[in-house]
């Protein structure tokens, strides 16, 4: 589990290591009116390299944390917004020691007091357990026929999406993801996003246009359609037809039935997380607040690591933290957090989109 965050954490923190392919190695913190943090690169032999290999934290116990890339400008953020959601800790000693401990830095406990200006926080009540929901019976469920999602599966076709993706993901890998999701396409060149179940019934379709830099296409008219009901309306579909949810790719799981699950709020982030780390098996609920109780159904018994949008950390943590097997990373909640307000909605494939286009 932690080596799945850790993997993905590392993948995007350290990047100036997979880049030149130089290992890290930790330095000791100093503590001389600033408390530092620091990892220098080194070549194989030992060799230190220049300046510019090198990844610096600089943490001041004044409340102000900041970080530098390649020997980029500082940027700043609020130290209890990145550390505190981060290790769940007031103490700001503390919370020094678990950073060190992330990264196998060494940590000496202060000789003097510092002065962190918080107070001892009150002792919280003992949480309850959490009841995980369950499902009841779903032979009735509204499904589309697979002869209609069939017609839509054209592999040989570009949609608006995997034409952007393929500018920076590897094309073959991206036509596997899209036979193993079965992303359909419309007539106008934009990717319908079939919902699966876990019995490999199609729930619905979630119809999207995108821009040529790979964002949704808000302006456009109709950019977010429900396929069920384009095909009601069209009378392709029963009267009676209505949605019943799942999540998207649940019909992954009888299929690796002992993978960690990756969790994600969108269809194409479970896919680009799905090219970029392949041994886990990635689900998206749909929105922030879409599916929830059916992940923790559905996923319940499994090992999950959740990866919530940088605006839906705290609905997602108060949601699964406390599952058995199920862990909360809030990268995109710290990525935005450093990197300010045109972050402020990010996730995972905004992150790896900026990782793997910038190298």
């Amino acid at each position: 589990m932690d080596y799945l965050i850790d993997k993905i954490q590392r993948a995007i923190i350290e990047r100036p290591a997979v880049a030149t392919g130089l290992t890290w190695t930790p330095c000791r913190i100093q503590r001389n009116g600033a408390t530092v943090v620091w990892r220098t690169s080194q070549r194989p032999d030992g060799s230190a390299t220049d300046r510019r290999d090198k990844m610096t934290f600089v943490i001041m116990p004044n409340g102000s944390v900041y970080l530098q890339y390649n020997g980029g400008s500082f940027q700043s953020c609020d130290l209890w917004s990145f550390l505190k959601n981060r290790y769940h800790e007031q103490d700001f000693v503390r919370l020094l020691r678990a950073l060190c401990d992330d990264y196998g830095i060494p940590f000496d406990e202060p000789t003097r007091k510092m002065n962190t200006h918080t107070r001892k926080p009150s002792p919280k009540p003992t949480a309850a357990a959490k009841t995980i929901p369950t499902i009841g019976d779903e032979s009735n469920v509204h499904t589309i026929p697979a002869d209609l999602v069939a017609k839509t599966i054209d592999l040989h076709r570009e949609d608006s999406l995997r034409a952007w993706l393929e500018t920076w993901l590897d094309d073959l890998v991206l036509e596997c993801a899209w036979h193993d999701y079965g992303v359909g396409i419309t007539t106008d060149g934009h990717p319908i996003f079939w919902y699966y179940d876990r019995d490999g019934r199609v729930r619905d379709g979630k119809i999207m246009k995108y821009q040529t830099n790979g964002h949704r296409d808000r302006d456009a008219d109709g950019s977010i359609l429900a396929a069920g009901s384009l095909l009601r309306k069209a009378k392709m579909l029963p009267a009676d037809w209505q949605h019943d949810g799942c999540l998207y790719g649940e019909h992954l799981l009888r299929r690796y039935p002992d993978a960690i699950v990756g969790l994600v709020e969108s269809e194409k982030t479970a896919i680009v997380a799905a090219v970029c780390f392949p041994h886990y098996i990635w689900l998206a609920t749909g929105g922030a607040t879409a599916n929830l109780d059916r992940a923790a159904a559905v996923l319940n018994g499994r090992k999950v690591v959740c990866f919530p949008d940088a605006d839906a950390t705290g609905k997602w943590s108060e949601t699964f933290d406390g599952f058995p097997g199920w862990s909360i990373c809030r990268i995109a909640h710290e990525h935005a957090v450093l990197n300010g307000q045109d972050w402020q909605k990010c996730d995972l494939a905004d992150i790896l989109a900026q990782r793997y286009t910038h190298e």
